[in-house]
């Protein structure tokens, strides 16, 4: 793991499919597991930044204010008490792992990728 001092410490989570069951435009139940996880990452001192798709402008099929979106997120993983630091309504940040439940994880070999491709 490289040490980047920009986005030391930051680990962007997705939040449909991640955090919780995906049941977009609705918000599904939490994940087994998922507030213990990010606590312990918050514990272990990471800045937790939630993601999520819900804040696209291009998303065309269920047209919701993106700001409003942000909202809905920020309160669920409230009244979940699910740690976070931040729900962010851009694109990809900056941070020093992404976890998300589509990722397909590059080790330097394209054909491995491929084949993860394939087999989903």
């Amino acid at each position: 793991m490289k040490n980047d001092t920009i986005i030391s410490k930051i680990i962007t989570v997705d939040f449909d499919g991640t955090i919780c069951d995906f049941n977009y435009p609705n918000i599904g139940a939490p994940k087994e597991g998922v507030k213990e996880a990010l606590r312990e990452l918050k514990d272990m001192g990471y800045e937790i930044h939630i993601l999520s798709c819900r804040t696209n402008p291009e998303l065309k099929k269920y047209p919701i204010d993106r700001q409003e979106q942000v909202r809905m997120m920020e309160k669920y993983l409230t009244d979940h008490d699910i740690p976070f630091d931040v729900v962010l309504n851009e694109f990809k940040p900056l941070a020093l792992f992404y976890i998300d439940d589509r990722a397909i994880e590059y080790r330097g070999d394209w054909k491995e990728v491929i084949r993860k491709v394939k087999n989903d």
